[in-house]
């Protein structure tokens, strides 16, 4: 397994699990819990960087399949 899919994967992984959370403080943020609010900007921001560390992954990968492609 290379590094990218490594990375994908873990993104992948991440992402799921901080979605089912960030429902859960949505939920409890609409029943009235405002400290919830807070956790869930910096839910949202995590959210953030994963998919920027899934989207390097990717442009790491596209990048070193293209300098394969080039002349020696």
């Amino acid at each position: 397994m290379s590094v990218v899919e490594l990375v994908e994967q873990s993104a992948e992984v991440a992402l799921l699990r901080a979605a089912e959370l960030q429902r859960r403080m949505r939920d409890a943020q609409d029943a009235g819990d405002d400290s919830m609010a807070e956790c869930c900007a910096e839910m949202r921001r995590l959210v953030g960087d994963v998919a920027t560390l899934r989207n390097a992954a990717m442009l790491l990968q596209r990048r070193a399949a293209y300098a394969d492609l080039l002349p020696a």
